[in-house]
């Protein structure tokens, strides 16, 4: 009797190899995918918390501003507006531009107050530059960062107004989009 055997072929077939490369492909790109998606939400986050910060300074720039003409009419013996100080801050409507405030870290050498400068916004305020060196966010020195912050103040009246610290970025590269992150808080002229 003569036996038949099967000759065993040594190697993958072509099948068997698309599997194994499908399945090595899942593996690997499921976490990069995953990876990739944290890596952007870190940086979202992290562009979303300077924000914040940025516009909170915004409206401790007008709290200071505000501040600073009741110390000066107090010294003084004069009766400035409360405002007097932040009057390119004002808007009549929530189209006006607003103003930038820039608050350099430097005290100046005659009496040693931190002198801020206030601009009014025509068309758009310029983009926030970040120094590396030390850290900040000025329009004085450092290079271009992605932010930029618009203070609007609206009267509610003879003693009372409404700030908005405004900052907006911009996220993304290839399809980029732009965020904002608004705070609003209503200041009152505490000298009455």
């Amino acid at each position: 009797m003569k036996k038949f055997f099967l000759k065993k072929e040594k190697g993958f077939t072509l099948i068997e190899t698309l599997v194994a490369i499908t399945i090595l492909l899942i593996a690997i790109v499921g976490p990069m995918e995953i990876a990739s998606k944290g890596l952007f939400s870190a940086f979202y986050a992290r562009d979303e918390i300077t924000a914040y910060y940025l516009a909170q300074e915004g409206l401790e720039y007008v709290r200071n501003g505000r501040d600073t003409v009741f110390l000066e009419n107090n010294a003084n013996g004069t009766s400035e507006d409360w405002l007097s100080g932040l009057s390119a801050c004002e808007v009549a409507s929530e189209t006006d531009d607003g103003c930038y405030i820039d608050v350099p870290l430097y005290l100046d050498q005659v009496d040693g107050s931190i002198d801020s400068v206030i601009t009014e916004c025509s068309g758009e305020c310029p983009v926030l530059l970040f120094n590396e060196t030390n850290g900040s966010y000025s329009y004085t020195s450092g290079d271009d960062s992605k932010f930029t912050r618009t203070i609007k103040i609206s009267r509610e009246g003879a003693d009372e107004a409404v700030v908005e610290s405004q900052v907006t970025w911009t996220v993304g590269t290839l399809f980029s989009s732009t965020k904002s992150f608004t705070l609003k808080e209503r200041i009152f002229n505490w000298l009455k």
